[in-house]
């Protein structure tokens, strides 16, 4: 007997079982008591159910670099049947000095997946017909005794490693480290992981790929997992490539703690703790109790949780702390880390269980078969077993709540899936209470029939990559398209396929394959003919063979009223743009098959060479614009019609040159309008000047030639200048050859330039005409007056920039515009007038310097705008030799002027206006387009009075002299002499002065011979005059 609760789930055929399975490993964490190890067990037999024994067939082959072809020695082979309840084991070999490999003993007819690993190496891993991920790759059903053949060619990978530590910097041994990356030359993803050694570090190799995704992980706790790089950078590795210093710092999660007992109040062992967040989804780490009971779950981050207990044993379903299978009365845990919440000890629920025997109608051996069951009230419990040849099972650890039971029968046998039903109340559900033991489930499988054939090419070849679809009779309500039943096979090397466990009755079957016509059987392209297939109980049903055509990707069909046309010519045209495609003509049956060079979007366009109908285009539309576009592939079997009307028909064609040059115009319209009315119809001129207007209706039409680029002249046919004066062309059904001559377009533009704040005319200002590109084309210059005219502008679209070589005014484009990018496009030909400008004047400072005494300019001056309050000079600039000078686009603010002579002359440093000092200075404010002009300055070369003094108490007295200024200071510093000696008083500017003398007394002395400054008689100094003659006697003696 088998007691079993791993959840492996059964599929409706015994081949698709594990895929089956694997699609709810998910749904098992969550709802079927499982932790995850525990999930990851129930994917694989438990016991005592018997292996799937060992066959004859096999699977050899050779390992090489894809790089290089060389061989690959030491890479490890493995066929394995992806997670099943009842799987054959894996087998493996790893290859030789020459690459080679070879797996013996596997079960024929098992779905085998074949992976390829090297341990430790740049390779990465491999599945054969599939990726470097998750993907199975090819499913390899050998037969019984068969040899199959496989090669596999490595891709190169690189390395990533690092250093993972606590927050302290001390190693942390176990983490694991998982790098998974895409591999868009692929689309598939490459997986490879690493956990650190005593030391912290790590090497995770074989892994390459954009945008790779990394994790940190310790599964075993205390720390908290790291999701992505340290550093949230996204890594890109090539092949080869050893990324290092990858590091992760893990910090310290929260710990839970309890110790677990049965009903009795025994300890129970393997109850594993889950932590589930309230407000995220985040499971952590998996920590089952010991012998004693007792579980220690470390690594939580800080949150609220609900706590979930699972048995990694099978034996309890899932549960909430305190002791509840609803999740609403669960106690939420708040968890802190470092700290450790102390749960105590925690009553486990057992649940309840079903027992019951799987028998096999005539009483074969029910080894193998499986029971599962399915929830219909929402409960958490969840169990499968599959039995041995006495055909008993026991599920235990079942939620309370009501469940429906699936069987399958062997998967190499036909015994149909069959599901639970009451034998007294025809239910199909059963009914589980806490602690109840229902027993006396009992199921009998009855034998189905099968259904066999080969799917193979025209050529006979087999197509191994084919799909056969199983469907029910087409019915009243479905009479296009049948019901599935639900049953698949894909052949295998050969092109067998083998459909087993088929409900005895009647089928439709229908066989598919990557680049072939998909088939009904038998031999029909419709379901509506297809030929049905009986299944009976026990009875094969064989011969179900399948021959597929090759597939195009476009299949036309030409017709007119109904009826195939041939020698239709069919051109594809890409969304992308390009010229048009032609694919081929139609043949006598008005059909065409075509494959693209690449896929796409595209247009389709057929056309009579005979000119007996119009064009048309998929999907019947006249012209190519109003097209619907198609999507083709390789393979895509695409079916498109070109529907044509028996309308009689001709054409237009010719060249259009320049009437100059005789060159051709490209890109020149010629449209055909109806004398009578109606819709015109038009075509653009080729690089050669050449057009054709075909599929004209038969009639009187006008033609009008015109270029959309503006450089020719309108015309219509033939030299016509207007409509009315045209030429009018009478289209029979052959064609008619108009050419046409275009004259070229030129024009001018005129304007006037003034200044924006006096609005008079500027003179001078240079007028640019500029192309597209922002080269002149043409100039001009503003007159006195202020106009300009440039004339003989070819057709085109110009921008025009007015500037001012004087620098007086500020640039501008038309209209206004102070960028090119801002400019107003004129287009040509016209004769424009009015384009104006309005330029702003320049912000200036102007002035003269010049010699007081003289009144001669002063050259080399250097004149300074300094603001108020600043120490350095905002702009200088030095005088011409008249004594001129321009400070150009001063800032806008207030300054002080200054004007000082660098070279030493012997002027006078000065400000404006007269300033001597920068205190006494009058302030310039600079604004906005201000132009200030005779700021001007008469620099002064400094004067001096001498003389000379006589103290009364001899020569030997010491005197010193002061010359005082208007306002009663001090002009310049103090003189002393001897008496009787001569002084000097020099650097003075001119003006009006006062002398006084003191002399041993202390008392001062005026000149001439005054007792104060108001009484002292008035020197005056001009610009480097030396006054002299000063002579002043100290009143007074010295004190002896």
């Amino acid at each position: 007997m088998a007691t079993h609760q791993s959840p492996s789930m059964a599929g409706s055929t015994r081949r698709n079982r594990w895929r089956i399975a694997m699609m709810c490993m998910a749904v098992l964490l969550l709802v079927g008591g499982l932790t995850p190890t525990a999930a990851a067990a129930a994917l694989s037999p438990a016991a005592p159910t018997p292996a799937a024994a060992a066959g004859d067939s096999s699977i050899s082959g050779q390992v090489t670099d894809a790089l290089t072809g060389a061989p690959v020695e030491g890479a490890c082979v493995t066929a394995m049947v992806p997670q099943s309840a009842d799987a054959p084991p894996n087998v493996t070999a790893c290859t030789g000095a020459d690459g080679t490999y070879h797996l013996a003993g596997l079960v024929a007819g098992a779905p085998y997946t074949v992976r390829v690993r090297q341990a430790d190496s740049v390779y990465l891993s491999e599945y054969y017909g599939g990726g470097h991920g998750e993907d199975w790759g090819t499913i390899v059903f050998p037969a019984d005794g068969q040899a199959v053949g496989i090669d596999i060619a490595l891709d190169h990978g690189g390395r990533i490693s690092g250093t993972v530590t606590d927050t302290a910097g001390m190693p942390l041994a176990g983490v694991c480290v998982s790098v998974s990356g895409y591999l868009p030359e692929t689309d598939d993803m490459a997986i490879d992981s690493d956990c650190t050694g005593a030391d912290g570090t790590y090497s995770v190799v074989g892994i390459a790929g954009a945008e790779l995704y990394m994790t940190a992980d310790d599964r075993a706790g205390p720390y908290l997992p790291v999701q992505g790089t340290p550093d949230g950078s996204i890594l890109v590795v090539t092949p080869d490539e050893h990324r290092t210093g990858i590091d992760y710092v893990l910090e310290h999660g929260a710990t839970v703690s309890a110790t677990f007992v049965d009903s009795a109040g025994a300890p129970l062992a393997g109850v594993c703790v889950l932590l589930e967040p309230v407000a995220d989804w985040w499971f952590g780490h998996e920590a089952c109790s010991d012998s004693s009971g007792v579980v220690r779950s470390a690594g939580a981050p800080a949150g609220d949780y609900r706590v979930v207990f699972a048995s990694s044993g099978f034996g309890i379903p899932r549960q909430y702390y305190p002791g509840t299978y609803d999740a609403d009365q669960a106690t939420i845990v708040t968890l802190s880390p470092p700290d450790t919440a102390e749960l105590g000890t925690v009553t486990i629920l057992s649940g309840g269980s079903i027992s019951g025997h799987i028998t096999l109608s005539g009483g074969a051996d029910p080894s193998h078969s499986c029971i599962s069951t399915t929830s219909t009230s929402g409960s958490m419990g969840f169990g499968s077993a599959c039995v041995g040849s006495d055909g008993a099972f026991t599920l235990v650890g079942l939620a309370p709540g009501t469940y429906t039971l699936t069987v399958d029968g062997p998967w190499d046998q036909d015994y149909l899936k069959t599901q639970y039903v009451n034998p007294v109340t025809g239910s199909t559900e059963v009914t589980v209470s806490e602690g109840q033991a229902l027993a006396g489930i009992d199921v009998t499988l009855a034998l189905g029939g099968s259904i066999a054939g080969t799917v193979t090419d025209e050529a006979g070849q087999p197509i191994a990559s084919a799909f056969i679809r199983v469907y029910h009779p087409l019915t009243a309500e479905n009479p296009w398209w049948p019901d599935s039943a639900n049953l698949y096979a894909t052949p295998d090397a050969s092109g067998s396929y083998l459909i087993r466990a088929v409900p005895p009755g009647d089928y439709l079957l229908e066989a598919s394959g990557m680049g072939h016509v998909s088939e009904v059987y038998e031999d029909a392209a419709t379901f509506n003919a297809a030929t049905k297939v009986t299944a009976s109980p026990g009875i094969p049903t064989t011969g179900i063979d399948f021959s597929l055509a090759v597939a195009h990707d476009l299949y036309v069909s030409a017709t007119v009223n109904g009826q195939a046309l041939a020698g239709v010519e069919v051109s594809l045209y890409p969304d992308t743009g390009g010229p048009a495609m032609p694919i081929g003509t139609t043949g006598d049956t008005g059909q065409l098959t075509a494959d693209v060079t690449a896929p796409g979007s595209y247009k389709m366009g057929c056309h009579d060479p005979q000119g007996r109908y119009p064009d048309t285009y998929y999907f019947n539309v006249p012209d190519l614009a109003s097209a619907t576009s198609i999507y083709l592939s390789h393979g895509m079997q695409f079916h498109a019609s070109c529907l044509f009307s028996a309308t009689v028909t001709g054409s237009i064609t010719g060249t259009v040159t320049d009437a100059i040059t005789t060159a051709p115009i490209p890109g020149a319209v010629v449209t055909a309008y109806p004398v009578d009315g109606g819709p015109s119809r038009a075509e653009v001129t080729d690089p050669t000047g050449a057009y054709a207007i075909r599929d004209l209706p038969a009639g009187d039409y006008r033609v009008e030639f015109t270029d959309p680029s503006g450089r020719h002249l309108t015309q219509w046919y033939a030299g016509a200048a207007s409509q009315a004066d045209a030429w009018i062309v009478t289209v029979p059904t052959q064609q008619t050859a108009l050419d046409a001559a275009l004259q070229p377009a030129l024009g001018s533009l005129t304007g006037t330039v003034t200044d924006a704040v006096s609005l008079l005319p500027i003179a001078g200002v240079q007028v640019h005409v500029l192309g597209p590109d922002g080269s002149t084309v043409s100039e001009s210059s503003s007159a006195a007056d202020g106009t300009y005219l440039v004339g003989q502008l070819p057709a085109g679209s110009y921008t025009v920039h007015f500037t001012d070589p004087s620098g007086r005014y500020a640039e501008q484009w038309y209209a206004g515009a102070s960028s090119a990018g801002a400019a107003t496009t004129i287009t040509m030909p016209q004769d424009l007038a009015g384009v104006d400008a309005a330029l702003a004047p320049v912000r200036n400072v102007s002035g003269t310097v010049t010699d007081s005494a003289t009144g001669a300019p002063i050259a080399g001056v250097t004149v300074s705008l300094t603001a108020v309050g600043a120490d350095t000079a905002t702009a200088t600039a030095t005088t011409a030799s008249d004594g001129t000078y321009e400070i150009a686009a001063p800032p806008v603010g207030t300054y002080l002027v200054g004007f000082t002579d660098p070279q030493q002359r012997g002027y006078l440093p000065e400000f404006y206006s007269g300033a001597t000092t920068a205190a006494a200075a009058t302030p310039l404010v600079i604004a906005d387009s201000s132009r200030l002009e005779h700021i001007d300055a008469t620099l002064d070369r400094p004067g001096s009075i001498t003389g000379t003094v006589v103290a009364g108490g001899g020569p030997k007295e010491r005197v010193c002299v002061t010359v005082w200024s208007a306002e009663g200071v001090p002009a310049a510093p103090e003189v002393c002499v001897a008496s009787g000696a001569s002084y000097a008083v020099t650097g003075l500017v001119p003006g009006t002065y006062r002398v006084s003398v003191v002399g041993p007394s202390k008392q001062a002395t005026w000149y001439l011979t005054a007792g104060s400054y108001a009484s002292a008689t008035p020197v005056t100094v001009t610009s480097g005059q030396k006054v002299t003659n000063i002579d002043i006697t100290v009143r007074g003696k010295a004190k002896g």
